[in-house]
């Protein structure tokens, strides 16, 4: 296994209930003792993998919902991770408002660099209803208390726009609650993703806002977080100076990171994999003593470049020219020339790097498939 892997995220896919616009893998209403079955699992499945010249620097705990899990449970998983820690500077663990407690919170402060990632979205009772959300307003206003009540001084939360049933200041009304309530140090910020889901398309389609409108509303969304003194750092994220995501900035690199549990995916040398999404499967392979059915690809020259360059231009830094050289011993500046002038009005070419604007941002992905066609 790689040295080089600096980072570490499992997959607690456990839920109150499964939100009816949710694409992760989770089983909502899972027993206690299937939930404690798993978490050993998983860091059975870290022991198959993980070699002793691993240094961790970073830990990511997501779900699913990790604070439904028993207080037991989940403080034997924190006990278990003890003795690969040492050199790790952030853990983020994700909680959902009505499952948080105090216990919980005091947990994860256990762990180093605790950082704690809580799923907002709305602060709409009649919205949260509609998304199939268990919180309401009282229960994330509650459980934004006991984050800091607890101790934790770095707290992400996460909205979503475009949710059906908002008006065009919702989002900007909910974070202005939310960061007098609370302060988060770090704010991300997620377009409502409806793809495959005709259904919900059906449902909603008389209270979705359109493209335009959902543009529009992030574009505000962002002016008011930079107004607020967060920084944004990738297309969703925005952060206080020093509070951007170590775990996240590391995918973005792309760095190597291991993925534990179903339906997690990893990467590191050269190969990416991604665990089955069947936890009963996943349990008896690992409870068989081998790794999880899964599917795993080599990242050949082409997929890394398809990769390098759709996560940098996702990112405020954008893509670096030099790096790009190094490791395709290609000049970008040449290549995507064409591109670079399609799209000058939303492209900033500053020395080294080729970065997305405001505008740009809006249209990041539609701006990298165009990059893509040119490799």
């Amino acid at each position: 296994m790689s040295s080089n892997i600096s980072g570490l995220y499992l997959h607690i896919p456990f839920c109150t209930a499964k939100c009816n616009y949710c694409n992760f893998y989770s089983m909502p209403q899972s027993s206690p003792e299937s939930q404690a079955r798993y978490t050993k699992n998983i860091v059975r499945e870290l022991s198959l993998r993980r070699s002793r010249d691993i240094a961790l620097k970073t830990i990511y705990i997501g779900g699913g919902s990790p604070s439904v899990l028993p207080e037991r449970t989940f403080s034997s998983l924190i006990d278990d991770l003890g003795d690969i820690t040492g050199g790790v500077t952030e853990s983020t663990v994700e909680g959902n408002p009505e499952t948080l407690t105090a216990s919980f919170v005091h947990t994860v402060k256990r762990l180093p660099g605790a950082r704690i990632s809580l799923g907002i979205q709305s602060l709409d009772d009649a919205v949260l209803e509609r998304i199939g959300r268990q919180a309401r307003r009282a229960d994330i206003h509650r459980a934004l208390q006991l984050v800091r009540d607890g101790g934790i001084n770095n707290l992400s939360v996460d909205f979503i726009i475009g949710l059906p049933g908002t008006d065009d200041d919702a989002v900007i009304r909910d974070m202005t609650s939310v960061i007098s309530d609370a302060a988060p140090e770090h704010i991300s910020i997620y377009m409502l993703d409806l793809s495959g889901r005709k259904d919900l398309s059906d449902r909603w389609h008389d209270i979705l806002p359109d493209d335009g409108e959902t543009a529009d509303r992030y574009r505000n969304a962002a002016a008011f977080l930079a107004s607020a003194g967060y920084r944004r750092y990738e297309l969703a994220n925005f952060a206080k100076p020093g509070f951007e995501s170590k775990h996240n900035q590391n995918y973005w690199v792309p760095g190597e990171y291991i993925g534990i549990g179903a339906a997690a995916a990893g990467y590191y040398n050269g190969i990416r994999y991604t665990n089955a999404a069947d936890i009963k499967a996943y349990n008896t392979a690992i409870e068989s003593g081998v790794l999880p059915p899964g599917s795993s690809e080599t990242m050949d020259d082409e997929k890394c470049r398809t990769e390098f360059i759709f996560l940098s231009l996702r990112t405020a830094a954008g893509l670096d020219v030099h790096r790009y050289r190094e490791l395709f011993n290609d000049d970008p500046l040449k290549r995507f020339a064409p591109t670079l002038e399609k799209y000058r009005g939303c492209i900033v070419l500053n020395g080294n790097t080729i970065a997305l604007n405001d505008n740009g941002f809006l249209f990041a992905d539609e701006i990298a498939a165009e990059f893509m066609r040119l490799l």
